[in-house]
């Protein structure tokens, strides 16, 4: 029997993103509710729009629906929603549905904040990493299928900071027809701090001697969804409404544009002034933390989505690079130390 198949899997608050090898990768955002689907399709539907229907301790839950379970409450990575998502992504990501990918080791991640913890002796918070890896590994069946079901074997965390810091030192090539990883050592040596601006939160964590440097790293609870809700509200003043879904403000963002009730609204302006408001808050708490080092840092790179979304006006910052992957960046180190370095 082959060994399970690793799986880097970055199962963040408003996304979800898997990385199981050179050119394997997926995403999905994190959108869930509680039930089964009450969708009726026409046609098919566009990527990460279609309603999955899952089943996990007794319960069905719906991914990719229109309106969706908040994700931003505390104990999500120890939920059934987490669960159910991961299961999600990996049905919809082409290079999982082959019978190999059907065991899997998943290497999970934590932000700084989170993961470590003084209440333990070992200076990790063991109360969530055990229980975000037990959710995991719980039975999850698509309701669609029969055949094709994935079983979690194991768990193991790492801080995502770490799993940039991988990312950013080791690379795979193909040498020969084998795949083989290239450790730049260079970089191994140097101080580099990564900004990592996620969904709701954003996170500084400088790495030096292959360590990470504490007292230089620190999380700002400020991401993409403070984007989103800074332009919610903006509609919300403009027009009568009181609620639009996340998958509309999704479209809103892209197109810069929102029609309501027959009415286009243009959203350029504010979208630029609540992408200012954020990068500022962002450069301000960087500054800050990374005052007493200036002089020490050989690199700041940016990883995350929003880092992608945002890279024009944060390239201003003074010796800052974006990473080669930002949105799969942390899957994929979690990927790689578990593959070279575990």
């Amino acid at each position: 029997m082959n060994n399970p198949k690793i799986i880097g899997c970055d199962n963040g608050h408003f996304g979800i993103k898997i990385y199981g090898g050179l050119d394997k990768k997926h995403s999905i955002s994190s959108r869930c509710r509680i039930g089964g689907s009450s969708q009726t399709e026409f046609g098919s539907s566009g990527p990460d729009s279609a309603e999955l229907v899952f089943s996990t301790e007794g319960e069905l839950y719906t991914t990719g629906s229109l309106q969706s379970e908040v994700t931003t409450f505390a104990d999500y990575p120890l939920s059934q929603i987490n669960r159910v998502l991961v299961h999600s992504c990996l049905h919809q990501a082409p290079f999982a549905n082959r019978p190999e990918f059907q065991r899997l080791d998943v290497v999970l991640g934590l932000p700084y904040a989170q993961y470590y913890s003084k209440k333990h002796e070992s200076g990790r918070n063991e109360d969530l990493i055990t229980g975000m890896e037990k959710n995991l590994m719980v039975p999850v069946k698509n309701m669609a299928t029969y055949d094709e079901q994935f079983t979690i074997e194991s768990c193991i965390t790492v801080p995502e900071g770490m799993a940039a810091w991988f990312s950013y030192i080791v690379k795979e090539e193909i040498s020969n027809g084998r795949i083989i990883p290239v450790f730049n050592e260079q970089r191994g040596q140097e101080t580099t701090v990564f900004i990592d601006i996620g969904g709701g939160t954003t996170e500084v964590v400088t790495v030096a001697d292959k360590k990470i440097q504490k007292d230089y790293s620190g999380t700002i609870s400020q991401g993409s969804h403070r984007i989103t809700e800074d332009l919610r509200r903006h509609i919300y003043d403009l027009t009568d409404v009181s609620s639009i879904s996340e998958r509309k403000m999704h479209q809103a963002l892209i197109s810069k544009q929102i029609t309501i009730n027959g009415e286009s609204i243009d959203l350029t302006q504010a979208i630029k002034s609540a992408q200012s408001k954020l990068i500022h808050k962002i450069n301000g708490f960087t500054d800050s933390l990374l005052r007493d080092i200036k002089g020490d840092i050989d690199n700041k790179v940016l990883v995350g989505g929003t880092s992608l979304d945002l890279k024009d006006e944060l390239m201003n910052w003074k010796g800052v690079t974006l990473s080669e992957d930002p949105l799969f960046e942390n899957a994929k180190g979690m990927y790689l130390y578990k593959k070279y370095l575990a």
